[in-house]
């Protein structure tokens, strides 16, 4: 498994809502251990990835500080917008 990106911001169109961790890759699934989620952006005006579905997502309703929540999803579930993420424009999330 490899890190791909440490302080993360994704959005996940379906719940309309960011969530902010890190992120991993194994075998292209990608594993995300978020530790924050909200209807606006969490951690400045970029997202990094776009996660439109998922395979399991552990602790989803408990994602905080104190309980970090696992999210997998296979890569065609998964927007990578890069390392240094793409600009979230006011009033748009894709």
């Amino acid at each position: 498994m490899r890190c791909i990106r440490t302080g993360c911001q994704i959005y996940i169109p379906s719940y309309g809502e960011f969530a902010y961790g890190d992120a991993f890759m194994i075998d292209g699934v990608y594993i995300f251990r978020l530790c924050e989620r909200a209807r606006a952006p969490i951690n400045g005006s970029r997202k990094h990835f776009t996660v439109s579905d998922w395979d399991n997502w552990f602790d989803e309703r408990r994602t905080s500080q104190t309980v970090n929540s696992t999210l997998i999803a296979a890569a065609r579930y998964v927007a990578d917008h890069g390392y240094d993420g793409t600009s979230i424009e006011e009033g748009t999330t894709r």
